[in-house]
Parts: C-alpha cells; structure tokens; sequence
C-alpha cells in the first residue's frame, strides 16, 4: 500500500517587515511560489494598509521583549539581532527560505531540513559600505562611534559564519555574488529578483500641478540612494525639472534646500506612481544598487532610465553607448557634474535617434516573476525538498 505524501511546510524568514520595498515584493511572490508558507521574522511594524499582500499568511514574530515594545525603533537593537534570530525553533517546517539583507540567513536548521538563502546583499553597514553608513556627520565619532566600530567587529565573524548554515546560498545579483565572495569566499548562483510589470493604460492620467516635461526619481528618501547629489545637479539645470516620488527620514531636510524646479510628491498609490512614471523623460538613479527593482519597473512601462553604473544597474540597464537595442544610460561617476553631462547626452540621443520604448519592456521581461519562480522550485527541488 503506497503511503500518503504529505505536502512540505515552507517557512519563509525575513529580517524585519517595516515597510513596502523591493524585498518585500519579493516575499509577495515567494508566497504566491509557495501557497500557505508561514513568514517568521524578528520585527512586523508593517502598516494595515499596506499588509494586503499578505492576506492571511501566518506572521511568526521574535520573542525579544525589546522589539515587541519598540518595534519602530529595531534598528536600536541590531546588537541582539544575531542572538534572537537562532531562538527561532523551526523543526516543524521542511523547507526554509531565508531572504536577507542582515540576519535571517542565520536561521538554525536541522539536517533532515533544507535551507535556502537569498541573499539581497552581506550587511551593508558591517562590511564594504560602513564608511558611508556610519562615518556621516558625528555619528560614527566619540564613545558612541567606537563602541558600533567595536560591535561591528564582533558582527563580521557571526555573519561569515553565518554564511556556511545555509544548505544553498543564492544571490540576487553578479554584483552580490562578488561581493558574498569577496566577504566568505563562497562561490553562488545567482536568481535575479522578480520584477511585477507595471500596466500602463490610458486610463492612467497625468497627475496635475506637473511640469510639462520632467524627469522622476522613486526611492525611499535615505543617504545611500544619493538624491542630495540628484537635487544639487538640477539646482545647475534651472531649465529642467525633477519630481520625486517617495518618502523617508531625509524628505523634510531635501524639501527645506531644494530649488523651486524639483517636486517632491511623497509616497503615492501604485496608480498615481504609473501615472508620473509613464509621462517622465527618464528615470534617474545615482545609488549603488544590490539590484534595484524601480528602476525595471520604469523600463516595465517603456521608460528609459539615467543610472549610475556602479553596482547592478550595470546588469538591468542596457547602455546607448555600448547596447544595440538601449533601454537607458550609465555614467561613470556619482557626482553632479557627471549627471548633468549623462542628461544632455540622453537628451542629444533621445533627438537624433531615440529609445524605443519596446525595447525597455523587453529587458525588464528578462526578469519576469515566472523565470524567479521556476529558478527557486528548480534549487529546492535540487536539494530534494519538494
């Protein structure tokens, strides 16, 4: 008599659900992959209104006291990250998928288990980019400053160890992949994030009190994404016009010294967001990007794109200087001046020849949520879990 197979448990780990960001549109898709996997994470601070993704999925939280009661202020509590992470007992799932940014990775599983790990990137402020997290105004100055160095310092050997838990690790870009390499010397494959095409129609009106022509920025309003650089070289482009679209803790000090041609519309509905993406000239991104989903979200609407080509926005833009079928252009420098010249440049090219909007649909095809999902069933199948 052939025995019943019971269907696998799917537990999918997360650092923190605080917001609606790339990762999280990661997690939606992971969830519609694996219909009634439970999500365990250390903090859920994400808002009602934006939990619809979510429907009625089983959200596992950490027992640490200090992030029940100060769930907005997790950040504070990054030293215990490490420490609370390991308490989670996961033996009742058969698989666990990690997607981390910081600690989920480290997760402790047991050997009849499989644990795959997505990796957004190693901690940025732990490793190559702490300079540029930390050393900003007087944070990373005094006792304060030398006791994060010293806890930083404690954190990179938990991290690299934390590497090698995992039965699979998968990073979610060349970029990434280097860098894992470069932090654990460990080889990984590489499974692009998926990007949900956004549908333009013509239902999507023009939002009013814009310019007629302008340029967009969509990002979270943070140091690293470099929009004070953005600002600073439309201020030398009075002619020329930028609208931002997004929030975050730097939007009242950008509002308070930007110049009267930049337009900050703060967070927006996904149809109001189609609408300024689809009449923009192009999308502007000058951050060093893990991967960077907004800005094949822009090309998913036939909008080219002005990026810095550090990081992976050198795989997900296809340059008019070197690519036959361009969706957008790369400059080599994060510096005003350097923007300034890619927009007259862009601007030159878009009047002699034209980026054909069909074609920046095309690449952002190259990241489809289906391809995502068959890559992830394809490693879990590998490991002999489903």
């Amino acid at each position: 008599m052939t025995g019943r197979v019971h269907p696998k448990k799917v537990a999918i780990v997360c650092d923190w659900l605080t917001v609606n960001g790339g990762a999280e549109k990661v997690l939606q898709v992971l969830l519609e992959t694996y219909p009634g996997a439970d999500i365990v994470t250390l903090v859920d601070n994400l808002k009602a209104s934006n939990r619809g993704w979510l429907k009625n999925t089983k959200v596992i939280t950490s027992k640490s006291w200090p992030l029940k009661l100060f769930p907005s202020k997790y950040r504070w509590f990054l030293p215990t990250m490490p420490f609370w992470i390991e308490q989670f007992d996961l033996s009742d799932y058969d698989v666990v998928i990690s997607c981390s940014h910081a600690v989920a990775k480290g997760v402790i599983t047991h050997p009849q288990q499989v644990h795959i790990a997505y990796i957004y990137s190693p901690m940025r402020y732990a490793w190559d980019l702490q300079y540029e997290h930390f050393d900003r105004g007087d944070f990373g100055r005094g006792l304060k400053g030398w006791l994060i160095k010293r806890w930083l310092h404690h954190f990179r050997i938990w991290d690299t160890v934390s590497f090698f838990r995992p039965d699979q690790v998968i990073a979610s870009s060349n970029f990434i992949a280097k860098r894992i390499k470069k932090v654990t010397h460990l080889s990984c494959p590489v499974i692009y994030p998926p990007v949900i095409a956004l549908q333009n129609s013509k239902q999507n009106e023009r939002l009013k009190a814009l310019p007629e022509q302008y340029y967009v920025i969509v990002s979270r309003l943070v140091p690293y994404k470099n929009i004070d650089k953005v600002i600073e070289a439309f201020r030398d482009l009075p002619q020329k016009n930028l609208v931002i679209v997004g929030d975050g803790p730097l939007k009242q000090a950008y509002q308070k010294t930007s110049p009267e041609n930049v337009f900050f519309l703060g967070y927006l509905s996904k149809s109001e967001m189609i609408s300024v993406l689809s009449y923009a000239q192009a999308s502007i991104h000058m951050a060093v990007e893990d991967f960077g989903i907004a800005p094949l979200e822009a090309q998913s609407l036939g909008v080219p794109v002005i990026a810095y080509q550090k990081g992976a926005l050198k795989e997900t833009i296809l340059s008019l200087d070197v690519a036959e079928k361009p969706t957008g252009l790369h400059f080599a420098r994060n510096t005003p001046q350097d923007l300034i010249d890619a927009i007259y440049v862009f601007e030159e090219y878009q009047k002699k020849v034209g980026i054909v909007p069909q074609h920046c649909i095309e690449n952002s095809q190259r990241f489809s949520v289906e391809k995502f999902q068959n890559a992830i069933r394809k490693v879990v199948d590998d490991e002999g879990a489903l």
